[in-house]
């Protein structure tokens, strides 16, 4: 059913991953470079997720879409049992983003769920003045 959704070409391809699994063998990203899904990547966001958990000494913009990619840190299990908010959260992702030294360097548009909806918006946006200009041609 997945499929049919993402082998249209005008659909947004949000490519989540874990920043704890195995890049080399994520079934997800071999499912997005496949040929008659989005084998260029230009559909492709990737969002990378539990950050704060990643272990990895790969720069996490090897795991990037053609959209590029965005890294965000969400509530833990112990956050969510304290009744810990999401506006809460965020100032918690991006207190991690100001403290961890290999994520300081990272460009703000590639830090935390604010970025992520910013580049969501600008890629609907380019995609309907896109569509719009090729309908009227």
């Amino acid at each position: 059913m997945w499929r049919r959704y993402i082998t249209n070409k005008n659909a947004v391809i949000l490519l989540t991953i874990q920043a704890t699994s195995d890049s080399t063998t994520s079934q997800a990203i071999q499912i997005a470079a496949d040929t008659d899904v989005d084998r260029s990547g230009q559909r492709t966001l990737t969002v990378i997720t539990k950050i704060d958990m990643r272990q990895s000494n790969e720069p996490v913009s090897a795991l990037s879409g053609g959209l590029g990619f965005v890294c965000v840190r969400n509530r833990n299990d112990e956050e969510a049992k304290r009744g810990v908010t999401f506006e809460e959260a965020r100032v918690l992702e991006m207190d991690f983003f100001r403290s961890r030294p290999d994520m300081v360097a990272l460009p703000a548009e590639n830090k935390g769920m604010d970025a992520l909806v910013d580049k969501l918006v600008a890629i609907q946006r380019k995609m309907v003045l896109d569509y719009r200009f090729e309908f009227k041609d």
